[in-house]
């Protein structure tokens, strides 16, 4: 599945494998995230609704999880959509 956000980055999920990927945005990723088009391994994350936050739960490093909230989810897109 896809999603783009109000801040125009467009996220590729994949639920099966518990990854996730920014494609493109205006603005750099955060270093959680890693480099535009780079599959991170990530442990839950939340509901994504169009207009709500994304909240994405990193896998915990030396007993400290991390995490990354998305601007607000603009659209989503199903598998078998263009971008």
């Amino acid at each position: 599945m896809k999603f783009e956000t109000e801040t125009g980055s467009l996220y590729e999920i994949d639920e099966a494998a518990n990854r996730v990927r920014r494609l493109i945005g205006v603005k750099n990723p955060t270093p959680r995230q890693g480099n535009d088009g780079e599959w991170k391994t990530y442990e839950d994350h939340s509901p994504i609704v169009i207009g709500q936050s994304v909240l994405l739960w990193w896998a915990v490093e030396s007993g400290v999880g991390k995490s990354t909230v998305t601007s607000l989810v603009k659209r989503i897109l199903e598998d078998d959509q263009p971008n």
